[in-house]
């Protein structure tokens, strides 16, 4: 997996500059995924192609890369322009707080785009950004963590509300219908109790079938799919900030048994839930 954060930080920010990017030198040598801290990283030059079990795609110069959490995920660089770009490294605590700053929904909205396209000027507002939190960062002060968290949850907020519509194959996308944008809110206030597509089809006035498609259309994701998603997101806080029980956990957030959690778990994350508290205690 990639290298996580060092344990009490919230915060890790690299710039890398590679000069020539097509060396084979320079890629990640196998899949993995970030199960331990988010990412968010500014693309200022070259570029890099990202093969991943949910698709593949190119983040080019100017581009802001996102990595869901647990995706796994192998990067190329694709360019013999000198690769230079800032990675930003967070802890579940810092994404707890931009989550309660601008709701869960957009945040985990903003995460499964990948990649955020804007125009030249915002890219530069971007950038500056970046380069602030760099500095910042390095400066290392008793109040840089608190400005880092400031700044972070600016550009999140910026880049939401700047960014150009685009999908996957970069073609123009579309807004979230509203009432599936209340279905994901309502999924994120009550993931914990038992959710189906019956009970929120009743409760939102849908019909089955046409429930699916337009929440499919809408996200990218089948339901099931999304609902899974919400409920490991929650596991991995408590799995790295409590020391309840595993069975709890489970039950905690929405798993009708501990078996079932235990395969879900290890098949977005390649690794156990036991095993990975293991690794976040070191």
């Amino acid at each position: 997996m990639p290298r996580p954060i060092k344990d009490g930080n919230n915060f890790e920010i690299n710039r890398s500059i590679v000069y020539n990017g097509k060396d084979i030198n320079f890629h990640m040598p196998s899949m993995s995924a970030c199960i331990k801290h988010y990412e968010i990283g500014f693309q200022i030059s070259g570029s890099h192609h990202v093969y991943s079990t949910d698709g593949e795609w190119d983040i080019l110069s100017g581009y802001v890369g996102t990595m869901p959490l647990g995706l796994q995920h192998q990067t190329f660089y694709t360019s013999n322009e000198t690769h230079n770009s800032i990675l930003i490294k967070y802890s579940f605590d810092i994404a707890d707080y931009i989550k309660s700053e601008i709701s869960a929904v957009a945040f985990n909205r903003f995460y499964a785009e990948k990649y955020h396209i804007l125009n030249q000027e915002d890219q530069q507002v971007v950038r500056n950004i970046f380069e602030k939190m760099l500095t910042e960062y390095n400066i290392n002060s008793p109040y840089s963590d608190s400005k880092l968290k400031a700044l972070l949850t600016y550009l999140i907020i910026f880049i939401i509300e700047h960014e150009l519509s685009h999908d996957i194959n970069g073609s123009q996308g579309k807004k979230i219908n509203k009432n599936i944008n209340d279905v994901m809110r309502y999924i994120d206030s009550n993931y914990m109790t038992d959710i189906n597509v019956d009970n929120i089809c009743k409760l939102f006035s849908f019909s089955s079938s046409h429930f699916s498609r337009l929440f499919k259309q809408n996200t990218g994701e089948a339901f099931s799919r999304y609902l899974s998603k919400v409920r490991l997101e929650h596991a991995i806080v408590l799995l790295s900030n409590t020391d309840k029980p595993i069975d709890q956990i489970a039950y905690e957030c929405g798993f009708k048994s501990t078996s079932y959690f235990s395969y879900a778990f290890k098949k977005e994350f390649l690794v156990s839930p036991l095993k990975y508290r293991m690794q976040m205690k070191g």
